[in-house]
């Protein structure tokens, strides 16, 4: 009877409208499973935070790493499945043209995310939800018995819907199947993939509280006449970007060496945790530290660190923000290869923030005069567009999780500028690889 029910509703439409109805659902289901994800965190978050103490050395820190990471680890065994690197799985079966998921990667991913997170690991949820988003629109398309193609558009608008919903950013979540993933879409599709996107940001969006991921509380406006400054942060963030990428393919390649996943979970989780113990900024996600630096709140960087009583020091702080930009690359590539669930376009954004901030403080101290929250929000984009190699994905993302798209010209011209300088690196790679090949 329900089959029968089901063609005849889809004898009576026509197909591209039944496409949409099944994006607009796969959209709706996965915004609430990226609401509950960020719930669950927060909840964990404010629970961990109970025995810290400001000032000084919480070493309990590296027992919430370790649990992170050997629980991530821990869980994957007990389901069977490689959860890690979301994104990259999701490009495979894109290209290998597998859209099965099984029944437990509706929520085996945000689990697993949720308790890698949760316990503070240095990532971003993204990738997990992404994966699960794709996975209910796999089941979706299952139920209502699309077409091979028809299933494809699904498994985008899921994966579409994962990043529209974790970020509440609903071009973010478009641009993130049209650059990151690459597909090909027809009308039907884009448009299936703008439905999907809209309904996951707007699930998310209201069972949120009507709340934006960074919340600006002071009056913020963009200042046209600093496109020169801005276009030379553009480029500051695009050699960061090389750095920040080299490292997280380093301390991945590292970690990867390593046979045991108990060792390797183990080493990781100590190593994250001794960093977070100097570093407690780098504690979870990191969007309370963007909101923090955005709204001038600073002396929160440091607040449950060793450094807390000798501040509100300038210079201090600059080093504190300089090492922690040193290291977050690798800590990025650590999580997601020592066995964590978990994304890398959020510590993106936490570093792009970090970055920005330190230009325009430096560039203060010799008189220049810029608005430091302005260039530590225009500096997600940048480092975003550099990292991911993605950037309208990474100006939409940065507009809209900050619900500031006054700064859409700035964010357009410093993720534009990074971007192209690590193109242009990677050419420079790819050129040189192939004349020592020619030449052997």
């Amino acid at each position: 009877m329900r089959s029968g029910l089901k063609e005849r509703i889809q004898g009576l439409l026509p197909e591209g409208a039944v496409v949409f109805a099944g994006a607009t659902i796969v959209g709706m289901l996965t915004g609430a499973g990226t609401f509950f994800l960020r719930r669950g965190i927060a909840w964990m978050g404010d629970m961990l935070s109970v025995p810290l103490h400001p000032g000084g050395l919480n070493w309990i820190f590296i027992v919430y790493a370790v649990i992170a990471i050997l629980g991530a680890v821990f869980y994957q065994k007990a389901v069977g499945e490689n959860l890690a690197d979301g994104t990259s799985q999701l490009r495979s079966r894109l290209a290998d043209g597998n859209f099965k998921f099984r029944r437990n990667h509706l929520f085996s991913p945000l689990m697993g995310c949720l308790v890698t997170i949760g316990f503070g690991a240095s990532a971003g949820a993204e990738g997990p939800c992404a994966f699960s988003g794709a996975a209910i629109g796999d089941r979706v398309a299952r139920l209502m018995k699309f077409s091979p193609s028809a299933t494809r558009i699904l498994f985008g608008c899921g994966a579409a819907a994962g990043i529209a919903g974790i970020f509440k950013s609903p071009l973010g979540g478009v641009f993130f199947a049209i650059e990151v993933l690459r597909m090909e879409m027809s009308v039907i599709g884009m448009v299936s993939l703008t439905c999907a996107s809209l309904s996951a940001f707007g699930v998310a969006y209201v069972l949120g509280g009507y709340t934006w991921n960074v919340r600006i509380l002071t009056d913020m406006h963009f200042i046209p006449d600093h496109f020169g400054w801005i276009a030379l942060l553009g480029i500051v963030c695009g050699f960061y970007s090389i750095y920040y990428s080299y490292t997280l393919s380093l301390a991945s390649r590292f970690l990867r060496m390593l046979g045991n996943v108990w060792l390797r979970g183990a080493l990781c989780g100590l190593g994250l945790g001794i960093v977070i113990m100097m570093f407690p900024a780098m504690f979870g996600e990191g969007y309370d530290v963007v909101s923090n630096i955005v709204n001038g709140v600073y002396y929160r960087l440091v607040e449950y660190g060793p450094f807390f009583r000798d501040l509100p020091r300038l210079p201090l702080l600059l080093g504190i923000i300089t090492a922690m930009l040193l290291l977050k690359g690798a800590v990025v590539g650590a999580v997601n290869s020592g066995g964590g669930v978990a994304g890398e376009f959020v510590p993106a954004i936490f570093a792009g923030c970090l970055l920005g901030f330190m230009f325009a403080s430096v560039s203060n101290i010799y008189g220049i005069g810029l608005p430091i929250e302005n260039f530590a929000l225009i500096g997600t984009a940048a480092v975003m567009a550099g990292t991911i190699k993605a950037p309208l994905m990474a100006i939409f993302i940065a507009a809209e999780v900050s619900d500031r798209y006054g700064f859409i010209l700035g964010f357009m011209l410093a993720a534009g500028i990074s971007y192209g300088i690590v193109m242009v690196h990677s050419l420079l790679i790819s050129t040189r690889k192939t004349r020592a090949t020619r030449r052997e």
